[in-house]
């Protein structure tokens, strides 16, 4: 892997993993890979995003982290809302983090669920 993310660099292009599952196990692996994102990140997987962006600092993009599976079907817009303050406030401010979907949106996932409450 390390072999093909180094030729997509040579082509000037980022390279960004989507893996499901828990990555805590792998993280080093991957930071050896010389990533430059990691997508999903699913909470209810057991990753841990605070503590990964302080091991992978502003070596590696986290990407996602927004829970499919519990908070966007069931939540409510409010809950979401902080999700994404708290992200912003504890991950954000050190650079290299992309808030998103932690997976593809399913049809259980309410519209309302996607607006910031600003706009409610």
């Amino acid at each position: 892997m390390k072999r093909v993310v180094r030729k997509i660099h040579e082509l000037g292009k980022p390279v960004v993993l989507h893996s499901c599952g828990n990555q805590n196990y792998t993280l080093d692996m991957l930071l050896d890979c010389e990533l430059d994102g990691l997508h999903s990140l699913r909470p209810t997987a057991g990753n841990d995003i605070y503590s990964m962006k302080e091991k992978v600092g502003n070596q590696l993009c986290l990407i996602g982290n927004l829970d499919i599976s519990r908070l966007l079907p069931f939540g409510s817009p409010y809950e979401v809302d902080q999700a994404v303050k708290n992200l912003i406030e504890k991950v954000g401010k050190k650079r290299g983090l992309v808030i998103s979907t932690c997976n593809l949106l399913d049809m259980d996932v309410p519209v309302e669920m996607l607006l910031p409450c600003t706009l409610q």
